[in-house]
């Protein structure tokens, strides 16, 4: 299991390192590894669990603002036949909502888990 650190705040980087035992108080009082081994690169994982604010009917997502998974993720919004790691957003059902709200730069979500279960979003979505 890897999990998203903060590694370069200033540009809003995160790398991903595997999770392997102890942890401390990372960036925004997060819990990450004690000793940071080699991160790997989003690309080469499987799947990646994504918090967020919001989310609309097309699987975009809303985060904080510090577009930290948005920049790990950039490559996925020029892909051509690779798809990379499948994204799924973690949310309650209140947090859906029918405004649109994503950037040029916004990566989409293939599937959102809440209470109710599992949506999966066309791979068509903007």
């Amino acid at each position: 299991m890897f999990v998203p650190v903060i590694v370069d705040r200033r540009h809003s980087r995160i790398r991903f390192y595997p999770l392997d035992g102890k942890t401390r108080r990372g960036v925004f009082g997060i819990a990450v590894p004690s000793s940071l081994a080699l991160p790997t690169a989003s690309r080469w994982l499987n799947l990646i669990v994504i918090p967020l604010v919001g989310v609309d009917g097309s699987g975009r997502r809303l985060g904080m603002g510090g577009g930290f998974y948005d920049r790990a993720l950039e490559f996925r919004r020029l892909r051509q036949n690779w798809p990379g790691p499948r994204l799924v957003g973690l949310a309650f059902d209140c947090q859906r909502t029918e405004a649109s709200f994503a950037e040029p730069w916004d990566v989409s979500l293939d599937s959102l888990a809440t209470e109710s279960g599992l949506q999966h979003y066309s791979k068509g979505a903007p």
